[in-house]
């Protein structure tokens, strides 16, 4: 299990156990672990993909 605490792509703040938060791929290389706190997913904050350079949200 990896213990490093994950990091919103977005603000950079770290998530751990974070009501809310979401970890996905991405949705255009299906490479690289996407993982955004709740306040930049509600507020529809952009991020781009370090592996393919893919913007969301849409």
């Amino acid at each position: 299990m990896d213990m490093e605490p994950k990091t919103c792509i977005s603000c950079k703040r770290k998530v751990v156990n974070d009501a809310g938060s979401v970890t996905f791929s991405c949705p255009s290389c299906i490479q690289y672990s996407i993982v955004r706190c709740k306040n930049c997913k509600v507020n529809a904050i952009k991020y781009t993909c370090a592996n393919c350079k893919f913007v969301g949200p849409n």
